[in-house]
């Protein structure tokens, strides 16, 4: 399917978008009869392109969401809008921010809240349901890094278990460089520019993982998408047909009730695969349920329907926040550390990232966050061990204006 009037950087995120996301937008612009014609797709088209536009300036990024939020609100495009402004902000540690737009782009009922335990039990679970499975699909929010924090929990125990492929999304097939260094960089994908994502891909690395770039970026449809992306995992079962795999992808990629990934492998490959959904943040519950299938323990006397029907439902708490960050991105061997603005900058808002001294400026830093002018201290996350580390404070032109050694 050719699709004209929009630019790379648009397309792509399109692609990366579930099915629902990208009907609404085709909808929107079919029954507008317009392609390149309308003013706010103009717009729009033009904001993705400058916001992604390399080196990514944050800053400017900002201010150009800002400046364009009148223009989509109330409009067709306001849902579109909100979903890239929340993407936006998950990078830069705006997890709030990030949620509550993309709230506006849902019809989600009451927020989630959970006081009980999740990770641990959520790892119990699917560990209890996985032996005869060669494949276990776990999905994402693309504007949850803690869907991303879940897939880590698990990446040790499945290697035990004898997974030795962790498949991404992200990745394009057309580049498999990446397997060749022990880091990411910035370029190897869309969602993987967000330090969460950066985490689980040294991690599983770093515990003997191969990465299986499988996602056909050309193809629009999802059905063919997905389609040619089964063909990129057949590939790895060929060589290996006793190979245990993850496949860590976004929405409804596991689903097996259309012609989506999930799908393809189980009826073309003829692989079991088990399905974990972590898409359930709208479900209005005051306790956590973990459990297979779905199922939701008798004394709730409750009837739920979840968002995307898997064997394994993970529900997400409203996590608790050490300084205005979530308490996931202090978990799992890394730790938080309180940090002093430098004087002469707090008068400006800045970006700081930290990032590891034996990679290069373009990987994916272990941290990112916003600072607003007036602030004199930030807290930021890195790992346990002293791996050799800096913080880097970036103003609104991309320029490094302080590096402080960790």
């Amino acid at each position: 399917m050719a699709i004209t009037g929009f630019t790379p950087v648009l397309l792509d995120f399109l692609r990366y978008e579930n099915a629902r996301v990208i009907s609404q937008i085709l909808l929107v612009i079919i029954t507008s009869n317009v392609f390149g014609q309308d003013s706010l797709l103009v717009r729009f088209n033009e904001l993705n392109n400058k916001l992604y536009s390399k080196p990514v300036n944050y800053l400017k990024g900002e201010q150009l969401l800002m400046d364009n939020q009148s223009y989509f609100q109330n409009s067709t495009y306001e849902s579109f809008y909100n979903q890239v402004a929340a993407n936006f902000y998950s990078r830069i540690g705006q997890d709030l921010r990030a949620k509550e737009l993309y709230s506006k782009s849902q019809e989600l009922k009451e927020q989630l809240i959970i006081d009980e335990e999740l990770l641990e039990a959520g790892s119990d679970c699917v560990l209890k349901v996985v032996e005869d499975k060669q494949v276990i699909m776990i999905n994402e929010n693309h504007v949850y890094p803690e869907h991303r924090v879940f897939t880590i929990t698990l990446l040790k125990r499945l290697y035990k278990k004898g997974f030795r492929y962790l498949a991404l999304e992200d990745l394009s097939n057309k580049d498999n460089s990446i397997n060749d260094r022990k880091y990411p960089l910035t370029k190897d994908g869309f969602y993987c520019n967000e330090p969460m994502y950066g985490e689980m891909i040294r991690r599983a690395q770093n515990l003997g993982f191969t990465l299986v770039p499988y996602d056909n970026n050309d193809a629009w449809e999802i059905a063919e998408r997905d389609s040619l992306g089964a063909i990129e995992l057949a590939k790895i079962f060929k060589q290996d047909p006793e190979a245990k795999m993850i496949v860590h992808c976004g929405f409804d990629h596991i689903k097996r009730s259309s012609r989506t990934l999930a799908y393809f492998v189980e009826n073309e490959l003829r692989i079991p695969v088990l399905t974990v959904n972590q898409i359930n943040s709208n479900i209005p519950l005051s306790n956590l349920v973990v459990k297979p299938l779905g199922i939701i323990p008798s004394e709730h006397n409750l009837s739920v329907s979840f968002n995307t029907r898997a064997d394994v439902q993970i529900i997400h708490p409203d996590y608790y926040r050490l300084n205005d960050r979530p308490e996931y991105v202090f978990e799992l061997g890394r730790r938080s550390r309180e940090l002093e603005v430098p004087k002469n900058l707090t008068n400006q808002d800045l970006v700081l990232e930290v990032r590891k001294l034996d990679e290069p400026e373009n990987a994916v830093p272990l941290d990112r966050v916003l600072i607003r002018a007036g602030t004199t201290k930030v807290t930021v996350s890195m790992l346990l061990a002293n791996i050799g580390a800096e913080a880097v404070f970036i103003n609104s032109k991309n320029a490094v204006v302080a590096r402080v050694k960790l």
